[in-house]
């Protein structure tokens, strides 16, 4: 429960600086991580997961600032959630069984590849897609497989949903900010380091983890619904219908030609 709090309190200063600060003399500490025979195991996770004691404030406290200490704490918390799987697939086994070996993770059944999605939905609250925006999204990724397909990669990339989140969210600011100050040229522009890492900052990603934006805005709006320009007028005597089915497809179309290219 610390180590998700933890992590979910990313977004927040406040928050993490409460929940990375432990007050090693109050009860709910001593009976957890006291001086006795649980308490001492607990302990030693709480070391492994990167907490450091101090014993000048008497606080046990996490340095988050350090990626060595957060790569613990991701390591730990995944030996936590191994240990619970595999408890759960043992089940009524254990009135059989003479040790716990078969509970006990290993190694080689863990993944560094794990780490990035163990708290892959922390920061993933965001703009809320419209109908077209999520047959845009499908699209996408349905070209994307058909281009890797056809370079011999055969293993569909899976979504990170913390990343698609910060993506809808980026999309969502600049479409907001374009419309507020009428000049497409803000929307063409990439978004900044600064806009990256305010949305990076709040997912748990493993330290170390490099973040690709491959960003596009696209002109094909207009005539795939049948308009002369983005403010909707004029028209073409096509079914709008028709045009607007075929509307995330098009767009997709272009957008995956311009990243492969």
């Amino acid at each position: 429960d610390i180590l998700d709090r933890l992590f979910q309190s990313r977004g927040s200063k406040v928050e993490l600086s409460k929940v990375s600060r432990l007050r090693e003399s109050s009860d709910i500490f001593q009976a957890t991580f006291g001086d006795h025979h649980a308490g001492r195991a607990a302990r030693g996770l709480l070391e492994l997961a990167g907490f450091e004691s101090c014993k000048a404030d008497g606080l046990c406290t996490f340095p988050f600032e350090k990626a060595s200490a957060q790569l613990s704490a991701l390591t730990v918390r995944l030996c936590l959630q191994k240990l619970a799987d595999l408890q759960k697939r043992r089940g009524r086994e254990v009135w059989t069984q003479s040790s716990n070996d078969d509970v006990v993770p290993k190694l080689e059944d863990a993944s560094v590849l794990e780490l990035l999605v163990l708290f892959s939905s922390v920061g993933s609250a965001s703009h809320q897609n419209s109908f077209r925006e999520r047959n845009t999204e499908v699209a996408v990724r349905a070209h994307i497989h058909e281009r890797r397909s056809d370079s011999g990669l055969s293993v569909h990339l899976a979504l990170h949903e913390g990343l698609t989140a910060a993506a809808r969210l980026l999309a969502a600011e600049k479409r907001t900010k374009v419309r507020s100050d009428n000049s497409i040229s803000v929307c063409r522009a990439a978004p900044s380091e600064e806009e990256l890492e305010n949305v990076l900052a709040r997912l748990a990603l493993p330290p170390g983890t490099d973040v690709i934006v491959l960003h596009h805005v696209s002109d094909e709006l207009p005539h795939v619904f049948g308009l002369s320009s983005t403010t909707g007028g004029g028209g073409a005597s096509a079914s709008s219908a028709e045009k607007g089915d075929q509307a995330a497809e098009i767009i997709a179309q272009e957008t995956v030609s311009l990243w492969a290219a």
